[in-house]
């Protein structure tokens, strides 16, 4: 289920319905259900309710799920693998079709919606469906969330975790010294912290962002988030603070490979940033913001993690910058290579089948009878 348009830049989610999509279309018939978007023209099974943008009111909410449900009835799939944040809209009817569940968390729990959500999502795991994370980082972050003891909030301890996506194996190139950014533009996403760092130095840095979509934690536009965003532009459009607008996802992958290193902002609600997979499967190191832990540090062996460096302050992340620069390319290899050995698409395969194979023995101990949802 994803309302992803196959010309567009792909979110996380977006991302992970392709990939879970690839490792499993040459061992597993399967299906895809969305709402809108073109995958039909490029991929079979794929059903879908239209191939146009529309404004999702009331009616085409019925109807896309009615279309759903339908046509998930007709397949009948061992399985149902769903992306869709955790809303009691869609679930209350997938449910009751008595087909077992993974539900596939790609969001950091934080909201009214998700408090207000917690009893129906303790609900749909007291049934005997699944639910996955997308890093062990996310997992802690989600369980700590919902053990705070109140009477409206369940404990919600997830079945298993899975990264939503895999990398190929890439030579590494040299460092060519300049640094690099990918991100939405948003405040809370630091889209411009880079040039803010070394704004006072002799270091290149690139910037690559999406404007459009340029969002809060909430998902809604904001002034102060579209004026930051407009102001930076303006500040840092030419070398060497140079700033790349809605470029392509190739040529994003083809400016970054020779990067010196890259840095790495971490939104409340980022889970796992697919940026960090881009950049370490290439053997690019890392700079990253967060506290004590970043997701990015699951995406390599113990060994190389010191490639993963939480800056404390803006001198640390300077020199940081520095050290990294000059990693030599056997180092640079090194990491390309521990990052493809816990990443590669063949061990994400293994997985993603255990996981699938594992809801289904979970949801075989259902009690009988008890499947139908109460919300």
């Amino acid at each position: 289920h994803t309302f992803f348009t196959y010309k567009k830049i792909a979110g996380g989610a977006e991302k992970a319905t392709l990939d879970q999509h690839t490792a499993l279309k040459d061992s597993y018939d399967i299906r895809i259900f969305h709402a809108m978007g073109e995958l039909q023209n490029f991929f079979e099974n794929i059903d879908f309710y239209s191939e146009s943008p529309i404004e999702i009111t009331k009616y085409h909410q019925t109807q896309i799920i009615k279309n759903i449900v339908e046509s998930i009835s007709k397949y009948l799939p061992d399985v149902i693998l769903i992306n869709n944040p955790f809303k009691n809209w869609l679930y209350k009817h997938l449910v009751n079709l008595n087909i077992p569940i993974l539900y596939m968390c790609h969001s950091m729990p934080g909201g009214i919606s998700d408090i207000s959500a917690n009893p129906k999502l303790y609900k749909f795991l007291s049934l005997q469906h699944s639910m996955c994370c997308v890093s062990n980082f996310h997992r802690e972050k989600l369980i700590s969330y919902y053990s705070r003891k109140q009477d409206y909030v369940y404990d919600i301890v997830p079945d298993h975790v899975l990264y939503p996506s895999f990398c190929k194996k890439h030579t590494a190139n040299s460092s060519e010294g300049t640094v690099r950014h990918i991100s939405r533009a948003s405040k809370l996403k630091s889209t411009f912290l880079l040039h803010d760092v070394l704004n006072e130095t002799d270091i290149p840095s690139e910037v690559i962002t999406q404007t459009n979509g340029a969002i809060d934690s909430w998902g809604k536009v904001k002034d102060e988030n579209l004026i930051y965003v407009k102001n930076n532009l303006d500040k840092y459009n030419e070398h060497p603070r140079k700033t790349h607008v809605n470029i392509e996802h190739d040529y994003t992958m083809e400016l970054i490979k020779d990067s010196g290193c890259m840095f790495v902002g971490l939104a409340p609600y980022d889970t796992f940033t697919i940026t960090s997979l881009e950049a370490l499967s290439r053997g690019i190191p890392l700079i990253v913001k967060g506290k004590d832990a970043h997701p990015a540090q699951e995406m390599v062996t113990d060994d190389y993690k010191k490639y993963v460096h939480i800056f404390k302050d803006k001198n640390d992340f300077i020199e940081k910058v520095k050290e990294f620069n000059t990693l030599s390319i056997e180092e640079r290899q090194g990491i390309a290579d521990s990052c493809y050995s816990k990443m590669s698409k063949e061990n994400y395969f293994k997985k993603l089948e255990f996981i699938l194979e594992s809801t289904i023995e979970k949801y075989k101990k259902q009690p009988k009878g008890i499947f139908e949802y109460i919300s």
